[in-house]
């Protein structure tokens, strides 16, 4: 259970960080643009373990969890402008 819950926030955070890499660098800040990338190596590199090291369901919420991300990341730079 603890593996479906880390693989599902990684996927999250991992597609939550890619609308903001796209958002800073398209915006030219290098800096921030760099430090959404460490983070989204790390939710990537953790994930990905969790969902080959666990099985289906590890990778299955993995998967949703990108799914997630994308939608409420999004969802709030929609609202915010």
């Amino acid at each position: 259970m603890t593996s479906c819950l880390l693989a599902f926030a990684c996927g999250a955070l991992h597609e939550a960080g890619c609308v903001a890499w796209v958002h800073h660098s398209e915006g030219g800040r290098a800096i921030r643009a760099a430090t959404a990338s460490l983070f989204l190596a790390t939710a990537d590199v953790t994930g990905l373990l969790q969902a080959f090291h666990g099985g289906f369901w590890p990778t299955a919420a993995f998967v949703l969890g990108c799914a997630t991300g994308t939608g409420v990341a999004v969802e709030i730079k929609r609202r915010m402008g």
